[in-house]
C-alpha cells in the first residue's frame, strides 16, 4: 500500500503550536511534530469511535495494553510484563511524576547536555539540583563521558534523565555504550528515567536497544505513539517500570496528581489502532525521512559547506553545526537566529536552548513534505550566500 507524504496538509488555523505561532511566510521547523497525516487506520478508528455518541469515563482496556506490548515485542525485542506498564497522558508528565516519586527536594539529578530542554525545568520545578554530564563531541560524533558521569554518581547523584535515542544529537546508543551505563547504574545504585519516545524512528545503520533490557531493576522507561505516528495531540503514553517497589512509588504519585491513567476515549482508540495497524505506514515513513535527511545533508555540503550536519542515526530532527559559519561571518548565536528568522524566514530551535554544548548549533525538523524541506534548504543557503 502506498502512502502520500508529498502532499502538503494545511495546518494553519487548526490551533497548531507549530504553525499558528509562526508569522505568515515563515517555515516553522522547530517543534518535533511531523506535518504528515496520521495513518489512515488511526483516522478510521477515530471515526468508528465517534459513531458511538457517549464519551463517559473510559477504562484502559486489556486490548490496548496488549497492542502496546505486541508492538514492543515485534519492533524492539522487548518482552514486557503486563503489570509493569503504567498508562499515562504524556511522557513529560510521567517524567515529572517519576522525579517526584524517586527523589527528594535537594537531590542531584543528572542530565546529558545538549539535551531536550524540558528536562531542565522538570528538575528545577521540583526543587532538585541539576548536575551536568555533557556529551563529548569529536568531529560531530557524540559519546557519553562515562568517567565524569561516574564522578557525579560518586558525588551523590542517584537519578539520571536519559534520552534514548538522543534528542537533539540524533545518536542511537550502542549495546556496548548501554552496557557500560548499566554497569555504572548498578555500581552506584542509580535509577534511570529513560525517555525512549523516539525509539521507533531508527535508520538502517543503527539498532535501538532499550535500557529496560539491560538494567530493568533500575529503569523507568517512557514510550508513546506521539513521535512514531504523529499523534502528539492525542495524549497517550506508556511508562514501563519492571521493579515493583519503584512502580508502586510512581503509581502513588501519578494517582495523587490525577495522572494515573489515560481516560480519553479517542486517545485510546487512536493509540491502539496505531500499534495494531500502523507498521506499514511507519516503514514507508522511515524511507521518506531517510531521503529527506540525505537531501538536507547533501545540499548543505554542496551549497553551504560551513554548516555541517551530525550523522542521523535516529529521530527526525537534524543537529546542524553553524560554528564555522559563525566564525567566518562574525555572528554570535542571537545574530544567527535573527538571520535565520528574518532573512531566511525559517524557524529552527536554537542550540543554546539545549544547554551546554548547544552554542553554535540549530535543530531542524525535517519531517515535512520534501518540497518544504527543499524550500527550507534554499532559504537557509540563500540567506547566507547573499552579500
Amino acid at each position: 500500500m502506498g502512502f502520500d507524504f508529498d502532499t502538503i496538509v494545511e495546518r494553519r488555523g487548526t490551533a497548531s503550536a507549530k504553525w499558528d505561532l509562526a508569522d505568515d511566510g515563515m517555515l516553522p521547523m522547530w517543534v518535533a511534530d511531523m506535518d504528515f497525516a496520521a495513518p489512515p487506520e488511526v483516522v478510521e478508528a477515530l471515526r468508528d469511535r465517534l459513531d458511538h455518541p457517549v464519551f463517559g469515563y473510559t477504562l484502559v482496556s486489556d486490548s490496548y495494553r496488549e497492542a502496546f506490548r505486541d508492538w514492543q515485542r515485534r519492533r524492539n525485542r522487548l518482552d514486557i510484563e503486563p503489570q509493569s506498564v503504567l498508562s499515562t497522558p504524556g511522557v513529560m508528565p510521567a517524567i515529572r511524576a517519576a522525579i517526584d516519586a524517586l527523589s527528594e527536594p535537594g537531590d542531584q539529578i543528572v542530565v546529558q547536555t545538549p539535551v531536550y530542554y524540558p528536562f531542565f525545568d522538570a528538575v528545577r520545578s521540583k526543587r532538585r539540583r541539576l548536575r551536568f554530564n555533557p556529551l563529548r563531541e569529536d568531529d560531530l560524533h557524540y559519546r557519553m563521558d562515562f568517567e565524569q558521569l561516574e564522578g557525579l554518581f560518586r558525588g551523590g547523584a542517584r537519578l539520571l534523565l536519559f534520552s534514548s535515542p538522543h534528542n537533539p544529537v540524533a545518536r542511537v546508543w550502542t549495546v556496548a555504550e548501554l552496557q557500560r551505563l548499566a554497569e555504572l547504574v548498578r555500581r552506584w545504585d542509580v535509577t534511570v528515567i529513560s525517555d525512549e519516545i523516539h525509539s521507533d524512528i531508527i535508520y538502517p545503520a543503527a539498532r535501538f536497544v532499550s535500557l529496560l533490557s539491560l538494567v530493568p531493576e533500575r529503569c523507568v522507561a517512557c514510550f508513546s505513539v506521539s513521535k512514531t505516528f504523529n499523534l502528539a495531540g492525542i495524549g497517550a503514553s506508556q511508562t514501563v517500570v519492571p521493579d515493583e517497589l519503584l512502580r508502586g512509588r510512581l503509581a502513588a504519585v501519578l494517582k495523587r496528581d490525577g495522572l494515573a491513567s489515560v481516560e480519553n476515549a479517542l486517545s485510546l482508540a487512536a493509540a491502539e489502532a496505531a500499534y495494531r495497524h500502523g507498521e506499514p505506514w511507519l516503514e514507508a515513513l522511515l524511507r521518506y525521512l531517510r531521503f529527506n535527511s540525505a537531501l538536507l545533508g547533501e545540499e548543505l555540503a554542496r551549497r553551504l559547506p560551513e554548516v555541517r550536519m551530525t550523522p542521523q542515526q535516529g529521530t527526525y530532527v537534524a543537529w546542524l553545526d553553524f560554528r564555522a559559519l559563525q566564525r567566518d561571518r562574525g555572528l554570535h548565536d542571537a545574530q544567527l537566529k535573527r538571520v535565520l528568522e528574518r532573512r531566511a524566514r525559517v524557524w529552527l530551535s536554537p542550540g543554546v536552548q539545549f544547554g551546554r554544548g548547544g552554542c553554535g548549533f540549530q535543530r531542524l525538523n525535517f519531517a515535512a513534505a520534501r518540497s518544504v524541506v527543499a524550500q527550507a534548504i534554499d532559504r537557509i543557503c540563500d540567506a547566507f550566500e547573499r552579500p
